[in-house]
C-alpha cells in the first residue's frame, strides 16, 4: 500500500527529481580508474571528465552616457548611437579546459557495489585492502590486492605549470 501511495505522490508531484535521478545514475556507474590529459579528443574507451555548456551572447550595443558605459541588447528599431557593437555568438558545448581534454577510463565495480571498511572495526573485509592509506574513513574503498589497478580515483589536483 505504501508503494502505491508513494507512486501516486511521485507521479502527481511538481517536485523536480532530476538531481535524485542523477545521483542514482552516478551510483550505478563504474568510477574512473585512469586519467590522462591530451591535446586531442578522448580515445575510444575513454570519456571526457568534464563537459560544460556556454550559452553564448545576444547581439548588443555599448553606449556611453556621461561617465557610464551601458550595455543594451540590440534592436533593429533602435536609433541609438553605438560606441561599440557586441555581436551575437552562438553557445556551444565543450570538453576543453585551457585547450586540453581531460580523459578518463572507467573500471572496477560500480560505486554501489564497492566494498568499504566496516564502520565499527574500520577494517576492510577479509581478502581486501584499502585502495589508499591517504583517504578518510568515509572515502576509503577496499579491493583485493590483485585488483588494486581497478581502484577508483577519488581526488584530482589541478596545478598550473
Amino acid at each position: 500500500m505504501i508503494c502505491v501511495y508513494a507512486n501516486n505522490a511521485f507521479t502527481q508531484s511538481d517536485i523536480d527529481m532530476g538531481s535524485l535521478e542523477q545521483i542514482v545514475s552516478n551510483w550505478n556507474k563504474q568510477p574512473f580508474t585512469s586519467v590522462s590529459v591530451t591535446n586531442y579528443q578522448c580515445q575510444p574507451g575513454q570519456e571526457p571528465l568534464f563537459t560544460y555548456s556556454w550559452g553564448g551572447t545576444e547581439r548588443g550595443c555599448v553606449t556611453t552616457s556621461g561617465f557610464s558605459r551601458i550595455v543594451k541588447t540590440w534592436s533593429s528599431t533602435s536609433d541609438e548611437y553605438c560606441d561599440q557593437d557586441i555581436w551575437r555568438v552562438r553557445g556551444f558545448q565543450t570538453t576543453l579546459i585551457n585547450g586540453l581534454n581531460i580523459c578518463g577510463v572507467r573500471g572496477g565495480l560500480p560505486w554501489k557495489d564497492v566494498k568499504r571498511p566496516d564502520y565499527s572495526t574500520k577494517k576492510c573485509p577479509n581478502g581486501t585492502l584499502p585502495c589508499s592509506n591517504q583517504t578518510s574513513e568515509q572515502n576509503t574503498v577496499c579491493y583485493p590486492p590483485a585488483q588494486h589497478d581497478q581502484c577508483p580515483i577519488t581526488d584530482l589536483k589541478f596545478v598550473y605549470s
